[in-house]
């Protein structure tokens, strides 16, 4: 006895499911692995900043941003990158981007007021004295700086500028003929606060984009892979 049975196989509809899944699900799923990358790219980046950086203070270990990918996009791609705004002080992505490509350091806040003030020339830049207090982070303390402009005049809100000159404890020159910079009062002594000097340069220490390219080739397969799964489940319960 034999059995005959016809097969039927719906290339069309097939064709349209598959071509469905590469526009709708594709995307997804690439832009669901791109953001989940970056995330291990950030935190294998935020190590490394940790291990070369001497006591990085917390602003500079929260710096680092995510902007995640897109699906909408034609090439979808997470951004992982040095925060550009800053609601006081300096910006991240100026003082951080030369320790990842070396190079001159960028000017801070503190030296654009004093140059307004025509205090610092456009070439000169301020840099800690030997006896000047350190944070426990190695640098002068923000308070110590706002003292410091609002002393010499500096500040951009003039209402924060000291008005009596009896509690002024810094000013900007060369007492005595010694070196040019900002001195401050004790007393009748007075002793280096920031000395001014030519445009720091850094060499490069930071292996941003190292660490990060080596980030995604260990980890690209697995997590595209978990993305696709996910991106199926996602069309199947659909």
């Amino acid at each position: 006895m034999s059995v005959e049975m016809d097969l039927f196989l719906d290339i069309e509809g097939l064709t349209r499911q598959l071509d469905q899944f590469r526009r709708r699900q594709v995307p997804f799923a690439t832009a669901l692995a791109m953001t989940r990358l970056g995330g291990i790219a950030k935190g294998e980046v935020e190590e490394e900043m940790q291990r070369v950086f001497d006591r990085p203070t917390r602003y500079t270990m929260n710096s680092l941003f995510l902007r995640p990918a897109r699906k909408r996009d034609v090439n979808p791609k997470a951004v992982v990158w040095f925060r550009d705004w800053s609601p006081k002080g300096t910006a991240a992505t100026k003082y951080l981007t030369p320790e990842v490509h070396g190079g001159e350091r960028n000017t801070k806040r503190s030296e654009s007021l004093l140059r307004r003030r025509g205090l610092l020339g456009s070439e000169e830049f301020l840099v800690p004295s030997r006896t000047a207090k350190l944070d426990r982070y190695g640098n002068i303390s923000r308070g110590q700086v706002v003292k410091m402009l609002s002393n010499v005049r500096a500040q951009f809100d003039t209402s924060q500028n000291t008005t009596n000159s009896r509690k002024t404890q810094y000013f900007v020159g060369r007492p005595g003929g010694k070196a040019k910079g900002v001195w401050m009062r004790r007393g009748r002594k007075v002793q280096p606060f920031m000395m001014i000097t030519r445009q720091p340069k850094y060499r490069r220490r930071l292996d941003f984009h190292g660490v990060s390219e080596r980030s995604i080739r260990r980890h690209y397969n697995k997590e595209f892979g978990k993305a696709l799964a996910y991106a199926i489940a996602t069309a199947n319960r659909g």
